[in-house]
């Protein structure tokens, strides 16, 4: 007896092996990445808005049951992360054939391991405290990552606002560079009630891949897309910073404890 349809097309998706046998393990070679990523998650685009609804669902949660849903944000981000993993790392490409792009697979899996870790450690406590002017000015970055508002037009990336992508842009959910933003931003208000090794790690991760997407900005053509990934970069050197900070002001505070020799 055979899969069921829509099983049948993740095996396919997440497993290519299976029909083709040229596969190429990408690394960090920037042109096999790019081609891959312009193809990894259009299978998944009809569960675009699963994602979305969800993220609004967690966050409404957050707000009414506060410390409670801290398990359930990690083990939320630490599944999402995996789903990534396999959703953007595998896919069809007309230059290279069937890719896997070996680095983000083991570095998504990672991380979603550690956000799960957190979470059955209960070291996540989701309350929104110490609501300040940092996080209304980095609002506008998470909501832009949330919405992912482009359209292709052959090999072009064009700028489109349009209100339906808030809830059926594929990238959000299923795309680490879109995703990552929307997760620190809310991270930023359970801070430092946070897993400080998950937090850094992620948001170390999001430096890497907004650096390496700097390359979008080099070409007129892809230059939007370059401007989508602004999120990325912005929050994640936040986040870094916050933490960098916490561990300035704790290195100050044991060495007043400890006094003069």
């Amino acid at each position: 007896m055979g899969l069921p349809g829509c099983l049948r097309d993740l095996y396919a998706h997440i497993f290519p092996a299976a029909h083709r046998r040229e596969i190429i393990s990408s690394g960090a070679h920037p042109d096999v990445i790019i081609a891959l990523l312009k193809n990894s998650l259009a299978p998944c685009e009809r569960f675009a808005f699963v994602f979305h609804v969800s993220a609004l669902a967690l966050v409404a949660l957050i707000i009414v049951f506060k410390e409670r849903m801290g398990k359930w944000f990690g083990i939320y981000s630490g599944l999402n992360l995996i789903l990534i993993a396999f959703a953007q790392s595998f896919g069809e490409t007309e230059e290279f054939g069937s890719v896997i792009h070996t680095g983000g697979l083991a570095g998504f899996v990672i991380l979603g391991i550690l956000w799960l870790r957190a979470a059955a450690r209960g070291e996540i406590q989701t309350r929104f405290r110490g609501i300040g002017w940092q996080h209304a000015l980095l609002l506008p970055f998470a909501v832009l990552a949330y919405w992912a508002p482009y359209k292709l037009e052959g090999e072009a990336v064009r700028a489109y606002f349009h209100p339906l992508l808030l809830l059926t842009s594929v990238d959000f959910g299923l795309a680490f560079c879109f995703t990552a933003p929307v997760l620190l931003y809310l991270l930023t208000f359970f801070y430092p009630h946070v897993p400080m090794f998950a937090y850094r790690m992620t948001a170390f991760n999001g430096l890497l891949y907004a650096l390496f997407n700097l390359s979008y900005w080099l070409d007129p053509r892809t230059r939007w897309m370059g401007v989508l990934h602004l999120p990325l970069l912005v929050i994640s050197v936040y986040a870094l910073a916050q933490t960098a900070g916490r561990r300035q002001r704790s290195d100050s505070s044991s060495g007043l404890r400890s006094g003069p020799d």
